[in-house]
């Protein structure tokens, strides 16, 4: 126990991150590349993993940052490692609606950068992600110095105590970056801020007084909303979520809220139409995205557009998904499950909350649901399983009319009908019927790996397996249906002893993910000694 402690206090892990609570936080953007050059310029964040870090591949592009565990920002061994994920991805070939992501952060730019020069807050501003830095002087004069607006805030938690945060858009979409600490800045002129942005608890949770100067810590997930009722009430009736931190004042509802096993919490907040500049207000963004989600849903194997990519991960242990599951039909959710049960995907769900942002959620089975396919990225030119679908005959003869040229030529194709959806749908066309239409019946190729900051350990020579080493707890029910797809992901190019010691390393990450260790020793030393590693 005391060197796992002296772990976690050197590499700077105390909360959450990929295997535990909140994992990380993503949003559709047109131009990731552009996102992941921000954050790599201004904050501690390295490469995600090898896979599909910085960029482009068939019907996508992502850019895929992790914040960094310690001074030296290395790429764990056994990457992605357990570090909180900002990933910002354009899946191309999906339907977003009647607002594109650039549409939507044409707007944001326009709201932000006007409210950053009047040095006012506007409601946009609470799509953030939350972040601890031990001092905010080197972010300010660094955004000062490329003249990069920015706000800083002063304000108060419910105790009394002084916080301050400085916020900036992540280039040039649609989620800023509050960062905030204790410490008195140098530089910067504060606005003072009557909103409690945080409550006292969430400080204590994340262990910020012992945090290395040389990192980020996440605090929290943040999203605007029109009504707080129904944001309350599906977190806590669906999440298992408490109510962690309330405050009403003037026209603004705040509440944060608690998931089980999370340090970080999840912000809400409400505010009054007239707290944004221009016509567009927080409902007309939820409006579009709850109507894009209702346009490509067909049922919880087919159907996903773009703004299930406008994420937060809750990797937990505490509910089955069966369970999470359960609720959401009870209540009429729209959610989606990627993932066919093989030991070479991960069954995982994706739930769209009141607000049309949405929740990956990454745990156990009790009995996984057949039907489905794919990965949310992986498969980024598919909306999972559609198959059971058939067009209608004035369907199909307007796809042959105006889109035969580009027939199962994926994001080409379905560029081709989204863009006039207005005339498919009146012909009686379905998204499922666009789906089949245009997804190459060829495996789309995974993303190509980026390079990696470090060169790949040469395959060490086949041995024996050895034994797994021993675990000093009980184990739970082991699910096993992932460990191959993980164990070719994290420890690719080891074998042996050393693959084995891979796995177990990573134990606590793999657990919600698929792979229980101690439990599926069998599974992961197939994994290990096989030469053909799984790998997507």
């Amino acid at each position: 126990m005391k060197v796992l402690v002296l772990i976690c206090l050197v590499s700077g892990v105390y909360g959450d991150g990929y295997g535990n609570g909140i994992a990380k936080v993503t949003i559709s953007a047109s131009d990731p590349i552009s996102c992941f050059g921000f954050m790599s310029k201004y904050f501690p964040v390295r490469c995600q993993d090898n896979q599909d870090c910085n960029t482009s591949f068939t019907c996508g592009t992502a850019g895929r940052a992790a914040l960094c565990g310690d001074e030296t920002c290395a790429m764990p061994v056994g990457n992605p490692g357990q570090n909180f994920g900002i990933h910002t991805v354009n899946t191309s070939a999906r339907p977003s609606g009647s607002m594109s992501n650039a549409d939507v952060e044409d707007l944001f730019s326009s709201k932000l950068q006007a409210a950053f020069q009047a040095q006012k807050y506007d409601s946009f501003m609470d799509f953030a992600a939350v972040f601890y830095a031990t001092s905010l002087d080197k972010y300010i004069s660094a955004f000062q110095t490329d003249g990069v607006p920015h706000l800083l805030l002063s304000w108060k938690d419910e105790t009394g105590q002084q916080w301050y945060s400085v916020l900036v858009q992540l280039a040039a979409s649609q989620l800023t970056f509050e960062l905030v600490s204790g410490t008195t800045p140098t530089v910067g002129s504060p606005v003072a801020d009557v909103v409690q942005r945080l409550p006292s608890a969430v400080f204590t949770a994340n262990q910020v007084s012992q945090q290395s100067e040389y990192i980020f810590q996440v605090l929290a997930v943040s999203k605007g909303c029109s009504n707080i009722s129904d944001v309350t009430a599906f977190y806590e009736g669906e999440m298992g979520a408490s109510v962690a931190h309330s405050q009403s004042i003037g026209d603004v509802t705040l509440r944060t809220f608690s998931l089980p096993g999370a340090n970080a919490q999840v912000r809400f907040v409400q505010r009054g139409s007239g707290d944004t500049t221009g016509d567009f207000k927080v409902a007309d963004l939820e409006k579009a995205k709850n109507e894009a989600h209702t346009m490509a849903h067909e049922d919880i194997f087919c159907g996903v557009d773009k703004w299930y990519d406008n994420h937060f991960a809750y990797d937990q242990r505490s509910s089955s998904l069966d369970s999470y599951r359960s609720s959401f039909d009870k209540n009429g959710r729209i959610y989606h499950i990627f993932g066919s049960c093989s030991s070479s995907s991960m069954t995982n769900m994706y739930v769209v909350d009141p607000t049309g942002e949405a929740i990956q959620l990454d745990g156990s089975w009790t009995s996984c649901p057949s039907g489905g396919s794919g990965d949310a990225l992986q498969n980024a030119c598919s909306q999972g399983t559609c198959s059971s679908y058939t067009p209608t005959s004035s369907c199909s003869s307007k796809l042959d009319t105006l889109c035969s040229s580009v027939k199962q030529e994926n994001d080409v194709c379905s560029d081709c009908i989204y863009t006039r959806w207005s005339t498919f749908s009146s012909a009686g066309c379905r998204n499922a019927d666009v789906v089949n239409y245009c997804v190459s019946s060829s495996p789309s190729p995974s993303p190509s790996p980026s390079p990696s900051p470090m060169p790949p350990s040469p395959s060490p020579s086949p041995s024996p397996m050895p034994p797994m080493p021993p675990s000093p707890s009980p184990s739970p029910v082991a699910h096993c249906d992932r460990c191959a797809y993980l164990v070719g992901e994290q420890c690719s190019g080891l074998s042996g002893r050393s693959c084995m010691d891979c796995a177990y390393s990573n134990r606590a990450s793999w657990m919600p993910m698929g792979c229980t260790i101690p439990g599926c020793e069998d599974e992961v030393g197939a994994a290990c000694s096989s030469s053909e590693r799984v790998v997507v």
